[in-house]
């Protein structure tokens, strides 16, 4: 397991392999809306809510 979030230029602010320091999703949808990629083992974190389709 590899946690980072890297900046709007792709560098790494922090890196992880301890679950332990895994930021909330919470936080991790803030840091998101503030440009930051956020990811878990290369995909995006927290995942995207599926919209469901309206009958």
């Amino acid at each position: 397991m590899i946690f980072e979030v890297k900046d709007k230029t792709g560098r790494p602010m922090m890196t992880t392999h301890d679950p332990r320091c895994v930021y909330d999703d919470d936080t991790c949808k803030e840091m998101r809306a503030a440009g930051y990629k956020v990811t878990l083992d290369g995909r995006a974190w927290p995942p995207r809510e599926r919209k469901e389709k309206k009958a």
